[in-house]
């Protein structure tokens, strides 16, 4: 899969803002950025279209966004019929794409393109950085911008829809990191449990069932949330049904029996229970992630004092510790590194950076830090929770 014209944009940008000599060389080939065509006015862009041969008006304009899902997209068609002035260099055609990309957020901001939708989903990003509450309120419009395009797009799954996008992030990490936001958000602040429940909610009406991982993801969100907010017995009820109907999902009965022995979740705990539907779970034939079940109710042995029994089951767990790194701030980060080669256009690298990007974007921890975390330290996402129990788990 390619990326996208605003994704290779944002890569190169990035580059140019840590790498001044990369950056002067952009200039020297006469290279211009979005982020500079942002200082024109739409006079000034409408007279970039014009040079090659491009008439642009609003009316215009709106009948192709009703057409087209990305400015890039409307590029790509109007520059079947024109043909760049004599002697204007190749990359001169971006200034057409910059022109429907600017044109269309400022004069229908409403209607969202995948460029709109690409640049709110990273603007997310980088407020996470600093607080997991902006971030989420960020993110929980870029998911009406999704539901916008995604009902316009015609496609069927949000794996075809990536195919349309070929964003800078997956939609479905991203749907995950969004959940993971809200999670982190609600320790400290409650009435995320609520937007996090009917966030979740939502999802599982529109996708549920077309993809069993975020499916399940989902509904552990779901049931999570709904505890979260002071519905216990819809909570439990949730999980029951689920399980009745998918008895296999390891992960849910460890997230059912989570809620009743985390501390996090429950002030009294009930180790009984909680042991209990780990046992329910251990006794499915072919249940799946049986190992991470195992070392659950190792840990839930250890907790109440029986180390002899949490010793005599770990001999039957498999599974190696799972690790994860730390960056700035305490908080998890993946972190990717692009070379573009030699200084100068990235243009000869792009193939492989496609590549490169998206092998390293479906991996869920790159180390970036010798500090490892281990399974019994506290999250360093900040949720309170030990590690193994929160993004270990």
């Amino acid at each position: 899969m390619s990326f996208s014209f605003i994704a290779l944009n944002r890569l190169v940008e990035d580059k140019a803002a840590r790498d001044p000599a990369y950056r002067a060389e952009l200039k020297r080939h006469g290279k211009v950025l979005l982020s500079e065509a942002r200082s024109l006015s739409d006079e000034a862009l409408l007279a970039k279209l014009v040079e090659f041969g491009v008439a642009l008006d609003r009316e215009r304009l709106r009948k192709l966004v009703g057409e087209f899902l990305s400015a890039e997209a409307i590029y790509r068609e109007v520059m079947k019929e024109c043909r760049p002035p004599a002697g204007r260099p190749k990359m001169g055609e971006d200034w057409v794409w910059f022109a429907f990309t600017l044109l269309w957020e400022r004069w229908f901001p409403d209607i969202p393109s995948l460029e709109m939708f690409d640049e709110r989903m990273q603007e997310g990003y980088r407020l996470q950085q600093q607080d997991d509450a902006a971030a989420c309120d960020c993110w929980l419009g870029v998911w009406r911008d999704f539901l916008t395009i995604f009902e316009r797009s015609g496609v069927r799954s949000i794996a075809e829809f990536d195919e349309k996008l070929r964003g800078t992030q997956f939609v479905s990490n991203w749907l995950q990191d969004l959940d993971m936001a809200l999670s982190n958000a609600a320790a400290r602040r409650p009435e995320y449990h609520r937007q996090r429940m009917h966030w979740a909610e939502e999802f599982l009406q529109r996708f549920g069932g077309l993809d069993a991982h975020l499916t399940e993801t989902m509904r552990w969100a779901l049931g999570e949330a709904t505890w979260g907010s002071g519905d216990h017995a819809r909570a439990e009820s949730l999980f029951e049904a689920w399980l009745k109907d998918d008895p296999q999902w390891g992960w849910g009965w460890i997230a059912w029996s989570d809620l009743l022995w985390f501390p996090c979740h429950n002030s009294t705990p009930d180790y009984a229970r909680a042991e209990q539907l780990l046992q329910r779970g251990l006794a499915v034939p072919g249940v799946r992630d049986r190992e991470e079940l195992i070392t659950r109710l190792t840990d839930l042995y250890k907790e109440t004092g029986r180390s002899e029994e949490a010793a005599d089951l770990q001999k039957h767990a498999t599974k190696a510790p799972t690790t994860g790194t730390v960056v700035a701030e305490n908080q998890p980060r993946l972190k990717t590194t692009f070379d573009f080669g030699a200084e100068g256009l990235p243009s000869e690298a792009l193939s492989q950076l496609s590549t490169e990007a998206r092998r390293r974007q479906s991996a869920l921890i790159q180390p970036v830090s010798p500090h490892k975390v281990g399974r019994n330290e506290p999250c360093p996402c900040g949720s309170g929770k030990k590690f193994k129990r929160c993004c270990g788990r």
